[in-house]
């Protein structure tokens, strides 16, 4: 998957914002997935600055397989990878969060204190807070549910703060400053195919060109922000 920049830049002590000209990747490795052909934006970024409100990350839990199908969900044990160089500074285990996320790891990149974050939700960790990672290192699989018979958490939000203190203790670290939080800012080829957005519709595949029906990953059922599929 390119870049819009062919020429990348390393993080430094003072790299303090967000760039397409970064050198980072997709959380999830293409490779990892059979027949991958391109993710589908089932809940992309579509944050009201103004008001707080929307989504302020990438669900990456759809994505269109060599056959034609529209996968829902990912893959069991899908590896979770760090977009950048950085330290992993969090590791909050399900009540931590206070958001019914299951797990999130959170890595600060750049200098220490920088504040620059991303943070990858519904993960079971195999990272430890303070421990150093490189851009594709694995800080975890897919959350899944005990039997595999009933999927709630089958989609990775990762999030981008610019400002996000490092020092506070919930997930929310020190208080976060919404400037540059979209995950297309270090890949746009998240967003080149579009469907009906997850939760409140179900996916109209004929929006996705090459596409000739639905599928489910690996659970029976499958709940997605309210939404319920089944085979």
């Amino acid at each position: 998957m390119s870049k819009e920049t062919t020429s990348v830049l390393p993080f430094t002590p003072e790299t303090k914002g967000w760039s397409s000209a970064l050198d980072t990747s997709l959380p999830i490795d293409a490779a990892d997935i059979p027949g991958f052909v391109s993710w589908v934006n089932c809940n992309g970024f579509h944050l009201d600055r103004e008001t707080g409100k929307g989504h302020d990350g990438f669900d990456f839990g759809a994505y269109l397989r060599e056959d034609g199908m529209i996968v829902v969900g990912l893959p069991q044990d899908t590896p979770i990878r760090a977009v950048a160089n950085g330290v992993v500074r969090q590791v909050l285990m399900n009540e931590s969060t206070g958001m019914g996320y299951g797990c999130v790891v959170n890595v600060e990149h750049g200098g220490n204190d920088s504040g620059m974050f991303s943070s990858y939700v519904h993960v079971n960790p195999t990272i430890e807070p303070n421990v150093t990672v490189g851009k594709g290192d694995v800080l975890g699989s897919l959350y899944k549910d005990d039997g595999n018979q009933e999927g709630r958490l089958v989609h990775l939000h990762m999030g981008l703060a610019d400002g996000w203190g490092s020092h506070g203790t919930s997930i929310m670290g020190g208080g976060l400053i919404l400037r540059q939080q979209d995950p297309g800012l270090i890949d746009r080829s998240i967003y080149d195919t579009t469907v009906s957005r997850q939760g409140f519709e179900p996916f109209d595949y004929a929006e996705v060109p090459g596409a000739t029906g639905l599928a489910l990953a690996h659970f029976a059922i499958v709940k997605t922000n309210g939404f319920v599929w089944t085979e």
